[in-house]
């Protein structure tokens, strides 16, 4: 991981408040793990986002997504960690690296504080 996590977990352990609770947007690159050490709260059923990107024409995966949204509507997390590394790939038939609804949510309530090496995070704007 070259210390991603140790990187994550000081920054959540440096912003958050007792009551946040934060939303990885990440495979399998550390955010989940960063978040146990700062004792973070995940906002939502969803530990990864994985299952967003594949099958995505399935009425099961539109579900997901619907679903997820939803979530993260009703508990707007503090932050959100973001992967931004080159293994957020899939390839093939059914596959997408967009997930526009989620891109325009993100866009509309959160902004980038801050770059790591391969992941970024963004806080909710509360003004």
């Amino acid at each position: 991981m070259d210390g991603r996590v140790d990187e994550i977990a000081r920054y959540l352990d440096e912003n958050l408040s007792p009551t946040d609770k934060v939303q990885p947007l990440d495979w399998i690159e550390g955010a989940v793990h960063a978040m146990l050490i700062a004792k973070a709260v995940v906002a939502t059923p969803y530990i990864t986002d994985f299952q967003f990107y594949h099958h995505v024409s399935t009425p099961y995966i539109q579900k997901l997504r619907k679903h997820f949204l939803t979530e993260m509507e009703q508990e707007t997390p503090a932050f959100l960690v973001v992967d931004r590394s080159t293994t957020k790939q899939l390839l093939g038939i059914d596959t997408s690296d967009r997930f526009p609804e989620l891109e325009e949510f993100i866009e509309r309530y959160y902004r980038k504080d801050y770059t790591g090496q391969g992941f970024d995070i963004f806080r909710r704007n509360d003004e």
